[in-house]
């Protein structure tokens, strides 16, 4: 009987890892939580899986859970780390965000990992207060090939860049502007959120 749990939490979790590789994030979480049912501790290296399963989800307090476990597994792995730099931020814990995204610039390999670190840097940054430091993580951004980085991670470096420098280069907190609408005049905010 022994021998058959482990059978089938090993084929719970690879079931989960599939479903996660088709983006079926729910299916896959439910599977690793069978797996993980069926054995606590054997499982370990599948935490990253639900982890971003979770993520994905806006399971964001248990996909930090899931992804502090994976770390515990392999502390070197980028996509682990990513994954806790992006669950810290949606947790507002900066400060931990910032940690991470630290740790991504030391594992970037790749100019498309250098770039995410670049941007998970510069956006934790900005919410510490650290301006200057998210001005040039996004000008270093900028100066990157296109192909390295999705449309939306480009978007957001040019946005925050305009919303934190002024024309002098310096950087200036957010500011209330104001757009027209059909005739009136309606506040909106310039943020330097993502």
């Amino acid at each position: 009987m022994h021998r058959v749990a482990r059978e089938n939490d090993r084929a719970f979790a690879l079931l989960g890892q599939a479903y996660y590789g088709l983006k079926d994030y729910k299916s896959a979480v439910d599977n690793f939580d069978k797996a993980l049912a069926l054995n606590p501790n054997g499982l370990r290296k599948f935490y990253i899986y639900k982890g971003l399963a979770n993520l994905a989800l806006g399971n964001v307090d248990q996909a930090v859970d899931d992804l502090e476990n994976a770390q515990q597994e392999d502390d070197k792995s980028f996509e682990v780390n990513l994954g806790l730099a992006r669950a810290y931020f949606l947790q507002e814990k900066f400060g931990s965000a910032f940690v991470q995204a630290e740790i991504l610039t030391s594992l970037a390999e790749t100019d498309e990992e250098i770039a995410l670190a670049l941007y998970w840097h510069a956006l934790s940054q900005e919410k510490r207060g650290e301006l200057k430091a998210a001005v040039k993580d996004w000008q270093a951004l900028l100066k990157m090939d296109k192909d390295v980085m999705t449309p939306e991670m480009r978007t957001t470096a040019e946005e925050h860049l305009k919303a934190v420098v002024t024309p002098t280069n310096t950087p200036k907190p957010a500011t209330p502007t104001a757009t027209k609408k059909g005739g009136t005049v309606t506040p909106t905010t310039k943020s330097g959120t993502g």
